[in-house]
This record gives C-alpha cells, sequence and structure tokens, in this order.
C-alpha cells in the first residue's frame, strides 16, 4: 500500500498545475463526502471525542503532565494520518472519474 502525505503525491494529481490539483482535490472530496455522509460523521465524531474526552483523560492519569501531552500529540497524528489514507482512498476513483471526464470532454 503506498502512503500519500498530501494530495500532491497522488499519482493522478502529480502532472496537473497547483491550482486544478487544488480544484479537482476540493470537487471531489465534496463528491465523495455528499455520498458519504456517514464517514462525514464519524471522521468529525472521532475528532470530537480525541479532544474532548481522550486528551483530559490523558493528562490526568499521567505523572507527567509534558508526558501525557506529548503521547496526546503523537497518537492524535497517527490517528489524522490513518484517517487521511482512509480518505485519499475514498476520494481516488472521484478524482479518476473526474480526470477521465475531463479528458473526453477536451
Amino acid at each position: 500500500m503506498k502512503l500519500y502525505w498530501s494530495y500532491n503525491s497522488i499519482p493522478e494529481l502529480a502532472d496537473l498545475p497547483k491550482e486544478k490539483r487544488k480544484e479537482i482535490w476540493k470537487s471531489c472530496c465534496l463528491k465523495c463526502f455528499a455520498n458519504f455522509p456517514f464517514w462525514c460523521s464519524t471522521k468529525n465524531a472521532i475528532a470530537l471525542v480525541w479532544l474532548v474526552i481522550v486528551m483530559p483523560l490523558v493528562i490526568y492519569y499521567s505523572n507527567h503532565h509534558m508526558i501525557g501531552l506529548i503521547g496526546f500529540v503523537l497518537v492524535g497524528a497517527i490517528i489524522g494520518f490513518i484517517l487521511w489514507q482512509v480518505e485519499i482512498a475514498l476520494v481516488k476513483p472521484y478524482i479518476r472519474e473526474c480526470l477521465n471526464s475531463n479528458v473526453n470532454t477536451n
């Protein structure tokens, strides 16, 4: 499985100019999340639970508050990275569809 660090590293978008890449990414994200409202709400719920519940618990139960904060940031970054990979996997078919339709019309 290939890991993508940003939408610039997606092979389908790599050869496009920056403005076009950003435009296609935004339109495809909107199409994807319009068809997956559950995913959109799940992603927001995970972020909310992480911020409201997990952070205070980690800081409260750790003897050293700085260690708890560092652990919170690290685990949050890992979860964010995993969610980003899932988001790209969901959006990539829409990117291909958008690029194929643009090629056919031009």
